[in-house]
């Protein structure tokens, strides 16, 4: 019988010299393993292999193991310091914007900074707070109304004290342009056709000023305006999430840490030219040095001095691609045919929803993001 397919009826069927117990017939091995042989099969199945895609095995729940490099003691202190010596920077940006907010807190109340009592946000432990416009996370200080509890983090406060539209530096409505289903796949585009009614409608839109915002002359800054999602009356009142101090505190320590690392050990390997090989062009402008991106493999990034490598591209921006993740990894499947499968298929409730189930992939040519 057919592990796959279940069928006892397929003709030809391949065995599995490993286990000695799993078949899998020729149709099955053609339609659902395009990347294997027969030969393959026969030495190790997809089962044993442990990326076997029939019905029972997608129902299966269980963790995905994934590749892992043992590291040295040494190593993971360089590591850590590494990522302390890059997050340092932020922590003192964000440590700045508070103590600039106290400051302006102590002028509002006529008192010295150092006598402001910031109270504390009422939110849940696994709670992500996050401001009302922007959508950004809030990371401690913030300004609540008392009224509605909208919440602002300090960067749009600081925008709205300066006259500028919170949460963006410019209001812009962008149309997406629909060039046509060829032209989504790799063809021509359709010629644009113009709509008058839809685009006097987007400039009007365009046009429409920007709800005003208030600022108190003692920069106190009220809600937001109803048709933004705040009541329009109150007054924000300055709150925090963490206890008093405590990015201050954790800004010496991480200094601290730094401090007695010391330069040799946040010197990592030093870094050789990219291997020729191990870049893939990705476009061709001239006089540019970045017409290359670099492409390693799934098992490079197990080597020390890949992974610097990669480290070194990563930090710096630029776009990396690993190729060969599957082959270092067991359950995993890309096949499109296998993925609607899994979705479709999978209808034991404890092991997936329909929200799980509800999948978005990005569009690279539109730039935006599709149902699947």
């Amino acid at each position: 019988m057919c592990h796959q397919c279940q069928r006892r009826d397929r003709r030809v069927v391949i065995a599995c010299s490993k286990c000695k117990q799993n078949l899998y017939c020729i149709r099955c091995i053609k339609q659902w393993y395009p990347g294997l042989e027969e030969e393959d099969i026969a030495e190790i199945c997809p089962f044993c292999r442990g990326n076997c895609n029939c019905n029972n095995c997608l129902h299966l729940s269980g963790f995905i193991r994934t590749s892992r490099r043992s590291l040295t003691g040494a190593e993971k202190l360089q590591h850590l310091c590494y990522l302390v010596d890059k997050l340092l920077p932020f922590l003192v940006q964000i440590r700045r914007e508070q103590d600039l907010e106290i400051e302006i807190e102590s002028l509002i109340q006529g008192v010295h900074p150092s006598l402001i009592e910031v109270k504390q946000s009422t939110f849940y432990k696994d709670e992500r707070v996050y401001c009302n416009q922007c959508s950004t996370s809030i990371v401690d200080l913030h300004r609540c109304c008392p009224g509605c509890s909208f919440e602002l983090c300090l960067r749009c406060c600081d925008e709205i004290r300066n006259g500028k539209f919170p949460g963006c530096p410019v209001r812009e409505i962008v149309k997406y342009k629909d060039k046509g289903y060829e032209y989504m796949h790799g063809g021509e585009p359709q010629p644009e056709a113009t709509n008058d009614v839809e685009k006097s409608l987007l400039d009007n839109y365009n046009e429409t000023p920007m709800t005003e915002w208030a600022v108190k002359g003692d920069r106190n800054i009220s809600c937001a305006p109803k048709e933004m999602g705040g009541c329009g009356s109150g007054v924000l009142e300055l709150k925090r999430l963490l206890p008093t101090d405590w990015i201050f505190n954790l800004e010496a320590k991480a200094k601290s840490a730094l401090s007695k690392c010391g330069r040799r050990v946040l010197q990592t390997t030093a870094i050789n030219k990219t291997n020729p090989e191990k870049l893939r062009r990705a476009a061709d402008r001239e006089g540019s040095n970045d017409n290359y991106l670099y492409c390693p493999t799934g098992r490079d990034a197990m080597d020390a001095e890949e992974f610097h490598q990669f480290r070194s591209h990563w930090g710096r921006g630029e776009p990396v691609i690993v190729t060969g993740v599957l082959e270092q990894t067991v359950g995993l499947s890309w096949e499109p045919m296998v993925m609607w499968r899994a979705l479709c298929e999978n209808r034991n409730p404890k092991s997936i929803s329909s929200i799980m189930s509800e999948v978005k992939a990005i569009d690279c040519l539109a730039g935006c993001e599709v149902p699947v």
